[in-house]
């Protein structure tokens, strides 16, 4: 009789405490709910958000056929919101190691393509040899480094050979990079920029000539 009354006992103190830890894990319960609404309705917040920026930028995009040696060559042209930008000349050394990275891709064409290559090199060339990199499982001599400065380089000094450009560099709030810009319009291409953004999509043909 005793033990009964003990064992009784000790359920009947135990009742409070397992109340409370059910309130306790309740509340747990909703706070967890709360955060994942809360997040899914950030997700399609920013979702829609992106959507209308894409929207905005596709709206402001436009093709722009070109002559060049090498053929007809499609720009595409991105109007943006101004941006206070602080645009300067290079200087002689910056030149300089612009044209002895460009000098490097006729040796980075030949490498890749297993093709003897002089200096005359074509865009579609160049492209083929990025190609070949980029789709490459195989460790090669050039890092990420040296592609991106090799064919930016390449790149940018052929548009500025036959597209009437020049290079600058451009700080504005988001940092600086090297750049190249029309001598007669107020267009700016950035073929550092280029390169680094089709390395990370893994594609290439945008240097190609249409």
């Amino acid at each position: 009789m005793i033990s009964i009354i003990a064992v009784h006992q000790t359920a009947r103190s135990s009742r409070p405490v397992t109340a409370a830890l059910e309130h306790t894990m309740r509340a747990l319960i909703c706070i967890i709910l709360i955060l994942i609404c809360s997040c899914e309705i950030n997700t399609v917040y920013n979702h829609r958000g992106m959507k209308k920026t894409e929207e905005k930028l596709h709206l402001q995009k436009e093709k722009k056929i070109v002559q060049t040696p090498d053929g007809q060559m499609e720009m595409t042209v991105t109007k943006v919101d101004p941006i206070p930008q602080n645009i300067v000349e290079l200087s002689a050394e910056e030149l300089k190691s612009i044209k002895s990275d460009a000098n490097r891709a006729s040796h980075f064409i030949t490498i890749l393509t297993d093709s003897k290559q002089k200096d005359d090199y074509t865009l579609k060339q160049l492209d083929r040899a990025f190609e070949i990199w980029i789709n490459s499982e195989i460790e090669s001599e050039f890092n990420k480094s040296d592609v991106i400065k090799i064919v930016g380089s390449a790149f940018g000094e052929y548009r500025m050979k036959n597209l009437n450009m020049r290079w600058v560099k451009v700080s504005d709030e988001y940092g600086t990079d090297f750049a190249i810009r029309s001598q007669v319009k107020d267009i700016m291409g950035f073929p550092y920029s280029s390169v680094l953004k089709s390395i990370k999509a893994k594609e290439h043909t945008f240097m190609i000539p249409v």
